[in-house]
């Protein structure tokens, strides 16, 4: 099922690291039991046998067992149905993939679950729906969600902006905010560039960002552009001491 015939010919020891590995993953998944621990599924495994191995435990999960697997890797872990972000053996959030991606708890929590620009700054301004904050010379709106406690004033609140949300234009080209609110908008310089075209390593007066493309065009190193993103676009974290 794996595409490793050849382990069927070879005494374990004989095999490579990532053939060894599927090897002992399919002898435990033969075992019978209603839920199975995987530790690090995939490891050193190259592309195609990663994602063999995967749609191997997708469908062995679809048959009705409980798969729990530790990973490091974002990418890995939000392919679960139930997301557990563990730091130092303490729950720092649970629940749905996507529903920890779009609100991470803190900080903690953006950088486990995938790419994230961390904003820091100081509540300048009470705004209907939310707040006015500073940082690097500049003031930025941010709505707040319904019901939602709007910091107080001069505290220091930090935010967490995915790479997607972010739009890239060069100055000349700035994108129009249409009939929602006014965007938020920021100068920077680009430092980095992607291989795939699509993601973008931006200097401004809030440090480096990284700013996903909306299509296949890559930016040049030293290349002025302009960020722009929706009030609505950032989530607000909880303080984080570590």
């Amino acid at each position: 099922l794996l595409g490793l015939e050849i382990a069927a010919t070879r005494k374990l020891r004989e095999l490579s690291h990532g053939q060894g590995f599927a090897a002992l993953a399919a002898a435990r998944l033969l075992v019978p039991g209603s839920v199975v621990l995987v530790d690090e599924a995939g490891e050193g495994l190259d592309d195609a046998a990663a994602e063999a191995l995967w749609c191997w435990l997708r469908a062995d999960a679809g048959g009705g067992r409980t798969l729990v697997l530790a990973t490091r890797r974002a990418a890995t872990a939000m392919q679960a149905s139930h997301l557990v972000l563990l730091r130092h053996g303490t729950v720092v959030q649970a629940g749905p993939p996507c529903a920890v991606y779009a609100e991470p708890r803190d900080r903690v929590a953006a950088l486990l679950t995938g790419p994230a620009n961390i904003l820091e700054g100081t509540v300048r301004q009470k705004v209907p729906g939310g707040f006015v904050w500073a940082a690097g010379g500049g003031q930025f709106r941010q709505e707040a969600p319904p019901d939602a406690p709007v910091p107080a004033l001069a505290t220091q609140v930090m935010l967490c902006l995915r790479p997607e949300a972010l739009l890239v234009t060069e100055p000349e080209a700035a994108p129009s905010a249409g009939a929602g609110a006014a965007l938020n908008r920021l100068s920077g310089v680009v430092c980095e560039g992607a291989p795939d075209g699509l993601t973008a390593v931006v200097d401004t007066k809030l440090g480096q960002l990284r700013a996903r493309l909306p299509g296949p065009r890559g930016l040049c190193a030293g290349q002025a552009v302009e960020l722009a993103w929706s009030p609505r676009a950032a989530h607000l974290l909880m303080p984080c001491l570590a």
